[in-house]
């Protein structure tokens, strides 16, 4: 299976790194040397699972090494923590994004959605992980009533460093440092201006902490296009809704 032979590769180059580091324990050799990666990953108990997680997804690992985009489908997007076996999770489990700037704006226009957004992060069912590039863009919004409106979601997010760190874009204390410049050039698409960067290191930052991109762009070759050629998961803001429980239907709100 050609998924299985690219992960194995790479399942190789992070056992040849972690094997240079004597205190590190051998936990990928079951799932390197198997034709059937996603067998060999059932076959593992939960402790041993969760080592090699943490191992695929630790943030100073070298750009060669695999990426949350090659686990099993159900364990990406969340934590460690809510990991069981064989790919499924613990309940509830809590979803984990980065949001675009325009990805803020239905969470508040659509009735009843910022409370359940709200209730959401208050519960641990969801984290919205903010970074410096989405507070200065909220805040060059010139409405001051729209800004205070969007601004209200920001105040629910967990700040977090940026994925990497490129000149003109970054603020030193709130990026980190990066040696992965293909991924990072690849989603800026050849572009060297203010807004690829900023989207290059808003999805970066999605590789490095494992979880989803939330934005709205649909045009060709937008944001959400280009993260998904670097197998980065993207959600649309009615779609990270439409997980939390929101509906509207006919101007009535439910929710579960």
């Amino acid at each position: 299976m050609r998924e299985s032979a690219k992960l194995r590769t790479r399942l190789a180059e992070v056992e040849e790194a972690a094997q240079a580091d004597a205190g590190r324990v051998n936990v990928l050799g079951p799932l390197g040397g198997s034709e059937d990666v996603r067998a060999a990953w059932e076959a593992l108990d939960t402790d041993r699972q969760r080592m090699v997680i943490e191992t695929l997804m630790t943030r100073d690992a070298p750009a060669s090494w695999p990426r949350y985009a090659d686990l099993p489908a159900g364990v990406r997007g969340h934590r460690l923590d809510d990991v069981s076996w064989g790919g499924q999770l613990t309940s509830p489990p809590m979803r984990r994004v980065v949001l675009d700037c325009n990805a803020v704006d239905p969470l508040v226009d659509l009735p009843g959605a910022f409370d359940v957004v709200k209730r959401a992060v208050e519960s641990g069912e969801l984290e919205l992980l903010g970074t410096h590039i989405l507070e200065e863009e909220l805040a060059a919004i010139p409405n001051v009533e729209r800004r205070a409106k969007l601004q209200k979601v920001l105040d629910l997010t967990r700040d977090t460093r940026t994925g990497g760190f490129l000149l003109g874009a970054s603020a030193l204390d709130r990026a980190r440092l990066s040696n992965d410049f293909a991924s990072i050039d690849a989603l800026r698409a050849g572009r060297t201006d203010l807004t690829h960067t900023n989207d290059a290191l808003l999805a970066h930052t999605c590789t490095v902490e494992g979880c989803a991109l939330v934005t709205n762009e649909e045009k060709g070759g937008s944001l959400r296009s280009r993260a998904l050629r670097q197998g980065i998961e993207v959600l649309r803001s009615r779609e990270l809704l439409a997980e939390l429980g929101y509906r509207a239907r006919a101007g009535v709100i439910d929710w579960r």
